[in-house]
């Protein structure tokens, strides 16, 4: 086996795509571990968060701290700790229906669509591209006119693998 075809290959790839396809394969082997459940957990937070903080902004007195955050990484901060206390609710919250991990093909639908869910709402997130910007390819395949169609295909996988 020839390794350095192999990176030569790898060299090529933007890096946006190799990125995408990390969060995939965590995703999948963490299904495969122990079921769909974190992938679940982790679809239905990101619009809940998004909901949240874009509601969070019209409060009195969370207002005020709030602008406080509105430069530079900050907002990406905020958006990441309110992510992480909303995935631990949303993970509490939904069922466990069995100890055992999930089935090969379950563990690639659900790190599909998690990949899939994750990057539509970081491209729709202002405060996420402080942290990367995925290029124009990224961009026009899961563009605004291309969305509303990821996420049914997304959220639908997951309905179909949950278990």
């Amino acid at each position: 086996m020839n390794v350095s075809s192999i990176t030569a290959g790898f060299a090529h790839w933007p890096m946006d795509w190799i990125i995408i396809g990390l969060f995939f394969s965590i995703i999948t082997i963490l299904s495969l571990r122990s079921g769909t459940r974190a992938a679940s957990a982790l679809a239905l937070t990101l619009p809940i968060t998004v909901f949240v903080i874009n509601a969070s902004s019209g409060a009195t007195f969370i207002s005020l701290l709030l602008r406080q955050f509105s430069t530079g990484i900050a907002p990406a901060i905020l958006f990441v700790v309110v992510f992480v206390a909303l995935y631990l609710l949303v993970y509490r919250m939904t069922g466990s229906y069995g100890l055992t991990g999930a089935y090969p093909v379950q563990a690639l639908l659900a790190g599909l669509a998690a990949a899939v869910i994750g990057v539509v709402f970081w491209l729709q997130i202002p405060a996420l591209a402080g942290v990367w910007h995925f290029g124009p390819q990224v961009q026009a395949v899961f563009s605004e006119s291309y969305r509303l169609l990821w996420l049914l295909g997304a959220y639908a996988a997951l309905a179909f693998v949950r278990r």
